[in-house]
């Protein structure tokens, strides 16, 4: 259901990006210090896959991706 509920429910207020000049970034952030809990590494590594997969696969034809960092697995 996402935040279609709070939209519905007045919570939150949404309205779809349409315009050309609009973008939205999304950025995976890591801690660089530290141990990583082995669930956030596999839920982090899935979840650029996916992404990856979606931008590579034309089905996020408007995506781009942007390296920043350390390489990731398939890079």
């Amino acid at each position: 259901m996402g935040i279609a509920g709070d939209v519905a429910g007045g919570t939150l207020s949404a309205v779809p990006l349409s315009e050309p000049d609009v973008w939205r970034s999304i950025v995976l952030g890591m801690p660089r210090t530290g141990r990583t809990p082995p669930a956030v590494e596999v839920v982090a590594r899935e979840l650029t896959r996916r992404v990856r997969a979606a931008v590579h696969g034309g089905s996020w034809p408007a995506a781009q991706l942007h390296a920043q960092g350390a390489a990731t697995e398939g890079e």
